[in-house]
């Protein structure tokens, strides 16, 4: 699983890398304000902050939390994204779990409820057209929705208490955390 997670990292750098450089930024910031006001653009934007608060609540439970790379990749996580977890998802890891505290419960809960209602808000009032055209014409959109999807694949390749949420992209995660 380590080299599954290496190469979708290198894989990330490497195509957004050339993605930033053969795009043209010029007005990215404006069209991006108008974009998060997408509701399907501001549900996967949201998932971004979501997922390192999982990440963080299942490397809390393990013996990992102790190595210093481990708190800053999860915290650098919060800015950057998968970017940010690459060094901690390339190495090998100590996925042996502690039982989760009631605190950790508690919150691997809130964060469950609060992806359920952004999903809801995302696909009800969301539109897959105007996403679709975000991914096209904004480069911050369409690189997040990349990090997304490697978050997510990281996420499966975790070792995981049984669960049949394991597939659900941060509800998964935060179900292996509680």
């Amino acid at each position: 699983m380590t080299k599954l997670r290496k190469y979708l990292g290198l894989a990330l750098y490497l195509y957004a890398a050339f993605y930033l450089w053969t795009f043209d930024l010029s007005g990215d910031f404006a069209r991006l304000w108008v974009t998060l006001q997408e509701p399907s653009v501001l549900m996967v934007f949201s998932f971004l902050g979501l997922y390192p608060m999982a990440y963080a609540l299942y490397f809390l439970r393990s013996p990992m939390v102790q190595r210093h790379g481990v708190k800053a990749s999860v915290f650098g996580a919060f800015f950057l994204g998968a970017f940010a977890l690459e060094w901690l998802m390339m190495r090998p890891l100590d996925e042996t779990l502690n039982e989760p505290s009631r605190w950790m419960k508690l919150t691997a809960f809130s964060l469950m409820l609060f992806t359920v209602l952004m999903t809801l808000y995302g696909v009800i009032f969301g539109s897959f057209s105007a996403y679709w055209e975000a991914f096209q014409t904004v480069a911050f959109v369409h690189i997040m929705t990349l990090d997304f999807l490697v978050l997510s694949l990281w996420a499966w390749t975790l070792k995981w208490p049984d669960s049949k949420l394991k597939a659900v992209p941060v509800i998964g995660l935060l179900s292996a955390s509680s």
